[in-house]
Parts: C-alpha cells; sequence; structure tokens
C-alpha cells in the first residue's frame, strides 16, 4: 500500500545527520554553527511529528469508517438470510398445498417432485410450474445475494486489518521521532555547554594579552594606572567564570565618574523579564530561543569594557545584575546584536525585558536579527 511506503521512509530522512554528540571542544565558531544546525534539525523533526499525527488521526477515522462499513454489512447479510428463509418457508407451504389440491396421491407427490426438480410439466399445470420456477429462482437469487455479501465482508475485515496494521506502525514512527527530538534537544544543551567554556577559554586569553597590553601604555599614566586596575578585576572575573565559579564578581561602575569600585554590583531590582511576551524566555538550561526580535542567545563575559564604551558614547545608567543572573544597563538588558543594523544604544524587545545592544559579535555576520544576551550564568 502507498500509505505504508510513506511511512516506513518517514524515520530514514531524520536518522541521516541526527546522531549521539561526541564529547570535543570546538571552536566558538563550530560550535555556534553546531547549535544553530541542531536547532533546524529539531523545528524539523517537530514539523514532521505533527505531520505523522495528522496521519494517526486520517487512519483512525478510516478504521472507523470501515467498522461502520462491517456492521452495515452484517445487517444486510441478516436481511438477506432472513428473506430467504421466509422465501423457503413460503415456497413449501404453496407446495404443500398443490400436493394436497392434487388429492394427496402418489402422482400428485410425484409431479410435486417433478416441480422441485424442475423438469417440464403438462399444459394444465403451467400456472403451478411458472409458480414454482419463481420460487426457485428467488432462491438462487437470494443465495447470490448472501455469497456477495459474504464475500465483501471478507475484503471490509482485510482492509480493516491493513489500516490497523498501519496505525500501530504510525505510532511506531511517532515513539521514534519523539525520541530523535529529545536526542536532539540534549546536542543543543551538549552544545551550548561547550559553547559556554570555549567563550570563557578565550576571553581569558584575550583578557591577559589585553593586560599586557595596558600595563605597557599606562604605565606613566595615574589616571590611566586605574584602568589598569580595571584589567585586573576583568581578568579574575574570567578566571572565575571559567572555572565554572557561579559567584563571579561583576565590576560595578559609578554613574557619576564611571570608574571601577572591584565590588560585587547590587541586585536592586527583581526580575521582570518581559511581561507582554508570551513565548519561550531565555534561560541557562534553554540556551537557544525565538524571542520577539529574533534568535536569542546568552554569553558570560565581563562587561567592564563594554560599560567603559558605552559612557564614551553619553551613557550614564547605572550597571547592575538582576535577580535572574541577568546584566543591566539602567532598566535595560544588555545584549549584542549586529551593529550594522541595530547601533548601540538602539533599544529592543527580547524574551526578559527591554534590551539595550551595547556589544556585537561574530554571530551578526550570520544572523542580523539574533541578539546575544549579557548573563552572569
Amino acid at each position: 500500500m502507498k500509505k505504508k511506503c510513506i511511512l516506513s521512509m518517514i524515520l530514514s530522512v531524520f536518522l541521516v545527520g541526527t546522531a549521539a554528540v561526541p564529547c570535543f571542544a570546538g571552536t566558538v565558531e563550530d560550535l555556534e554553527n553546531k547549535i544553530s544546525d541542531s536547532q533546524n534539525n529539531l523545528q524539523t523533526l517537530q514539523a514532521q511529528l505533527n505531520d505523522l499525527e495528522g496521519q494517526y488521526t486520517a487512519l483512525q477515522t478510516q478504521a472507523a469508517d470501515k467498522q461502520y462499513e462491517l456492521q452495515q454489512l452484517e445487517t444486510d447479510l441478516e436481511d438477506a438470510k432472513s428473506e430467504k428463509t421466509e422465501q423457503h418457508e413460503g415456497m413449501k407451504t404453496r407446495i404443500r398445498y398443490i400436493y394436497e389440491a392434487l388429492g394427496g396421491n402418489g402422482e400428485a407427490f410425484e409431479l410435486c417432485a417433478t416441480i422441485l426438480g424442475g423438469a417440464t410439466v403438462t399444459a394444465d399445470d403451467e400456472n403451478i410450474a411458472e409458480l414454482t420456477r419463481y420460487d426457485r429462482e428467488m432462491l438462487s437469487q437470494y443465495q447470490d445475494t448472501c455469497h456477495k455479501i459474504e464475500d465483501k465482508t471478507e475484503k471490509v475485515k482485510s482492509e480493516k486489518q491493513e489500516l490497523q496494521d498501519l496505525e500501530a506502525e504510525c505510532r511506531d514512527k511517532q515513539q521514534e521521532i519523539t525520541s530523535l527530538i529529545a536526542q536532539t534537544t540534549e546536542n543543543i544543551s551538549t552544545y551550548q555547554q561547550q559553547l559556554t567554556d570555549a567563550k570563557d577559554a578565550e576571553l581569558l586569553e584575550q583578557i591577559r594579552q589585553q593586560e599586557a597590553n595596558l600595563q605597557a601604555v599606562f604605565l606613566s599614566d595615574a589616571e590611566e594606572n586605574t584602568a589598569g586596575s580595571v584589567t585586573q578585576v576583568a581578568e579574575s572575573s574570567a578566571v572565575n567564570a571559567a572555572a565554572g565559579n557561579s559567584s563571579t564578581v561583576v565590576t560595578a561602575v559609578t554613574e557619576e565618574s564611571g570608574s571601577s569600585t572591584g565590588q560585587a554590583a547590587p541586585s536592586v531590582r527583581e526580575n521582570s523579564g518581559n511581561a507582554g511576551w508570551s513565548g519561550t524566555v531565555l534561560n541557562r538550561s534553554n540556551g537557544v530561543v525565538y524571542g520577539p526580535t529574533g534568535k536569542e542567545t546568552y554569553y558570560n563575559l565581563d562587561m567592564s569594557g563594554v560599560v567603559s564604551l558605552m559612557r564614551q558614547q553619553g551613557n550614564t545608567d547605572s550597571y547592575w545584575v538582576r535577580d535572574d543572573g541577568v546584566k543591566m544597563l539602567g532598566d535595560y538588558v544588555i545584549v549584542a546584536a549586529n551593529t550594522d543594523k541595530y547601533p548601540k544604544g538602539t533599544i529592543l524587545d527580547s524574551s526578559l525585558g527591554k534590551a539595550i545592544v551595547c556589544d556585537t559579535g561574530d554571530f551578526a555576520y550570520s544572523n542580523a536579527d539574533q541578539l546575544d544576551v549579557a548573563v552572569a550564568w
């Protein structure tokens, strides 16, 4: 059956390119590509699961129709058998009447037997023969009808069984694709953790290089030496993040002077999120979502350099960390974006609330609408 062939091909389409995640740490770009590919595969699998659910519902409907057809055939068969029985009883009554009308002797018995056997009778008995011939034809017709109904019943039973087999196969495919969806989701989570680790390692190396450059340039200037201390605090934050320390120190930048205090920034506001957003919200375990602006991911880097650049642009909002670990500039979530499309200082909607563009990243080359949310996770 064509449907059975289609169902048997569905799973094989998605087994290609879907496998257990190997344990290795790739580059940031490689891991971002893996996350994007896995996310696309996840969407395709979900669409295929939805299609299977639709096919399963259709098969159930067809099976129910076959069951109804079987019930009708059973009723028709019983009616035909009943009618045949009535016709047979009527014929016996008429034969008995003919026998008695002819005197009930041996000659009458022989005539009745001749009539039942279908032999030719005399002209005087023409009406009797015609009546009996009609009885035999009707009995034969009812027998044929019963045979046809019985044959059709067997065919419908066979079709119903085939539909039930397809239902079972469809259920199996649903379970297999559901398993693949779970595996792909786990792959995305693993890649996301590897991406976080790779970013932490990359950040640490960048901070070390920046520190060396700043130390060489700022030794002769007292104010710039203070900036050198900011770099030291930034390195400390990066080391803690790379070591998986959830209590990473966040440099607090004062609103008036823009200097570094080296103290943990207080969480002075509750987690507000985005009250107008009803979709999935970005969090540690759900590291890739599609929010009101587009794709969202997160990163955990030191923000001292980013805040300093925002100060140079005239922003004086206080830098702080929200109760849910989201890094804030004033009332806005700090995000990185494609600055060609969303210049620094642009206010956007995100799944976590109103956001301000303060940074950018390599992801902007492949996805102009992606937001990378700054967090302390």
